[in-house]
């Protein structure tokens, strides 16, 4: 009966988040991404961008370490399960479907919901800023060296706003801007499939005759993920990146 129906503005927002639900499953992407500019494109598909600087929460670990999921430990951060895992250094407007709240230049002592963006990044840690392929597999060669997965906050806030992580685990960085190629794809994440469109997407960077990687690892390649694990597979939006800067030999000639 009507009774027991809930309020009108919970049923509004059970539907909204039904529908959210709904989306997220068909592949759709309501978080903000990254901006960039695409400088052109490039064989296989891929293409070169600029990427403007970034905030990003990090998290650093060795493959195989008791340290639980870098995953969790940075959903823990946002607020994504549980309490928000960080200091509410300030109170954050929400801009994702998932999160509500309010915006106030007031500092908080109360831990502070974080709006989720997209992608979340995952690589391998290199030399200075550099990240390559990650390690999802059993692979022997790589399996010692420091995997790093990212969350990109919202653009709305600074090194100065963003919320003091709890966790010593976690780690707010800001990237400075940077150019890299980029491809996009659908599937199932696998070490396979990273590193055959990595392999796909160095290719065109070769290609193109006028880019170098940054990174000099046999596979300088990092990945980004769009989708949440219930997406359909062929509807997900998955995207490999090499930095890279352009070839001064090549230039002069």
């Amino acid at each position: 009966s009507a009774g027991n129906l809930p309020p009108g503005n919970s049923r509004s927002s059970i539907t909204q988040r039904a529908l959210s639900i709904m989306g997220s499953v068909l592949g759709i992407i309501t978080e903000e991404t990254p901006k960039y500019d695409i400088i052109r494109g490039l064989a296989q598909g891929a293409e070169l961008r600029s990427y403007r600087p970034r905030l990003v929460a990090q998290v650093e670990h060795m493959p195989g370490e008791d340290t639980g999921s870098p995953f969790m430990t940075l959903a823990r951060y946002i607020g994504v399960v549980g309490e928000p895992e960080n200091s509410g250094a300030t109170a954050v407007k929400m801009t994702a479907p998932v999160f509500m709240g309010s915006t106030s230049q007031a500092p908080s002592s109360s831990p502070a919901k974080l709006a989720m963006t997209a992608p979340v990044i995952m690589g391998t840690r290199t030399t200075g800023e550099s990240i390559a392929a990650p390690t999802i597999g059993d692979d022997a060669q790589r399996a010692q060296r420091t995997q790093i997965m990212q969350f990109v906050l919202p653009s709305s806030l600074t090194l100065e706003t963003a919320p003091k992580p709890t966790s010593e685990r976690v780690k707010v960085v800001q990237e400075p801007a940077r150019l890299c190629a980029a491809l996009t794809f659908s599937g199932s994440m696998s070490q396979a499939l990273i590193d055959a469109k990595g392999a796909q997407l160095l290719d065109a960077v070769r290609a193109d005759g006028k880019l170098q990687t940054v990174s000099a690892d046999p596979k300088p390649y990092y990945f980004g993920g769009f989708n949440p694990p219930w997406t359909i597979p062929w509807l997900r939006t998955n995207e490999v990146y090499v930095d890279v800067k352009q070839d001064e030999q090549a230039a002069e000639s």
